[in-house]
């Protein structure tokens, strides 16, 4: 199996682009009016959904041993199997995180010991826990989880245009939707109206897919010094950009588009001159990223209900420290009981 080596600077911007979406996410701490950075980027989901779509095809270029049946049946149950392997790792923060927004707004009915609508509202839990709810229109209670609901249902055709061997045939089915997709995105891209979320996930990854097509191509070529000088140049200018744009508040989706394609093409093609800065920090921060993006927001709304509204500083104190301590003690959490149940598994 083919080992995907994480990029230390990849690794980092996962871990800013949750602290920005965090920042556009600020006005459900009532402090909608604020003045500050880094408004409008909510267009970061983009860069996770390019970014899944493009480890998901650089998992699948690789030999793999036929399963028994049809092409297409192998195809199906390799995608179902990298789905499930994938997303089952997110459920402890999901069920934390869904339980404590369910709390948080329907808490009052059992004070009151209204156990029938406290009843009526909790009976869509169950689909937000599996990560199910974007197949409906009623959406979710825990806001950020469309991305991760959306990004799995569609993942197993993903999986499935990723494991395409013609790469001219998977190029064009990744290449087309997704052009179309955000040519068009004034009236879809950020709207959450059924089924965009799921037609949103969907183009985002395809485009991830041909992505990864660019980038093997380019990183199979021989550059010379000079040609090799540029790609580092114009990933620092990236880099750069990406952060000068989001802290003004610039929102300018095909900037941001471009910028993010810039940034993971010329990273993994590894002709550039910047070190992998692949360090345990960076490394840690990446994995903190999907915790602190399904905690952050039902925090919020714990906070406005203990902080009285003066007290805006400590609002966001609490909002983004709480957040990235809660995130650590989840992973903690976490890979101590995959620590345990290896020893088990080995013991047996």
């Amino acid at each position: 199996m083919q080992a995907l080596k994480k990029d230390g600077k990849i690794e980092l911007l996962r871990f800013l682009a949750i602290l920005f979406i965090m920042s556009d996410h600020m006005g459900h701490l009532g402090l909608k009016d604020l003045s500050r950075p880094f408004t409008g980027t909510w267009v970061f989901v983009e860069f996770f959904l390019f970014l899944s779509g493009f480890l998901t095809a650089k998992h699948f270029d690789k030999p793999q041993a036929q399963l028994s049946g049809s092409r297409l049946e192998s195809y199906v149950t390799n995608g179902v199997v990298y789905t499930y392997k994938k997303y089952v790792r997110f459920l402890p923060y999901v069920t934390i995180a869904v339980l404590s927004e369910y709390i948080v707004r329907y808490y009052e009915y059992l004070g009151n010991h209204d156990f029938y609508h406290f009843y009526e509202n909790m009976q869509e839990m169950p689909l937000e826990i599996l990560m199910l709810s974007s197949a409906g229109n009623i959406g979710t209670r825990l806001f950020p989880l469309w991305y991760l609901s959306s990004s799995m249902l569609v993942s197993p055709f993903i999986c499935m245009v990723s494991q395409i061997k013609n790469k001219y045939v998977k190029g064009i089915i990744a290449f087309y939707p997704a052009v179309f997709y955000y040519l068009n995105r004034s009236r879809s891209i950020g709207a959450h109206d059924y089924p965009n979320q799921i037609i949103r996930a969907m183009c985002g990854m395809l485009l991830g897919v041909f992505v990864y097509l660019l980038s093997e191509n380019l990183k199979s070529r021989t550059l010379s010094k000079a040609a090799r000088g540029w790609i580092t140049f114009f990933l620092t200018f990236s880099f750069c950009a990406i952060l000068f744009v989001s802290y003004n508040g610039y929102v300018h989706i095909t900037t941001y588009l471009l910028l993010f394609i810039a940034v993971i093409l010329l990273t993994f093609s590894e002709q550039s001159y910047l070190p992998r800065f692949s360090n345990k920090l960076f490394l840690y921060m990446g994995k903190l990223s999907m915790p602190m993006y399904l905690f952050h927001y039902s925090l919020a709304h714990w906070i406005v209900l203990a902080i009285p509204e003066q007290y805006v500083a400590a609002k966001i104190l609490v909002y983004y420290i709480g957040s990235i301590l809660l995130s650590m003690a989840g992973l903690a959490l976490v890979n101590y009981v995959s620590r345990v149940r290896a020893k088990r598994k080995a013991v047996s």
